[in-house]
């Protein structure tokens, strides 16, 4: 269940693995981005969630991503716009759908009350 959201970090770990391995990108300044982003993250994060909710800020947060991108990186090629509409897609589903996308259901199980074991 959790394995689609580890695609992103691990885009995101080979992107700054080639950044970093760029002999035209310097390395101080690629760690000073990379810091900065974080730390903006971590501190943008608390305020998503509690405005809008894990679910939103997901799709929130991905629609910011997916705008960022095509506006600073404009598609050139036909598959790159074939790849950005793809992201426009999903994202709309995942936005008429997250009551279904989002559900979260336990097992039988995991609902009952835990044992207390006498001493």
């Amino acid at each position: 269940m959790a394995l689609p959201f580890a695609i992103p970090f691990a885009f995101a770990g080979a992107i700054l693995g080639v950044l970093l391995a760029s002999p035209d990108a310097s390395a101080r300044r690629v760690y000073f981005f990379d810091l900065a982003g974080s730390a903006l993250g971590a501190f943008a994060v608390i305020g998503a969630i509690s405005g809008l909710g894990v679910e939103h800020s997901v799709l929130a947060a991905s629609a910011f991503m997916l705008a960022s991108a095509a506006v600073l990186f404009p598609p050139r090629s036909k598959t790159s716009w074939i790849a950005l509409a793809v992201g426009m897609a999903a994202l709309a589903l995942g936005t008429g759908h997250r009551d279904r996308i989002f559900a979260i259901k336990l097992p039988a199980a995991a609902c009952r009350p835990a044992r207390r074991s006498s001493m």
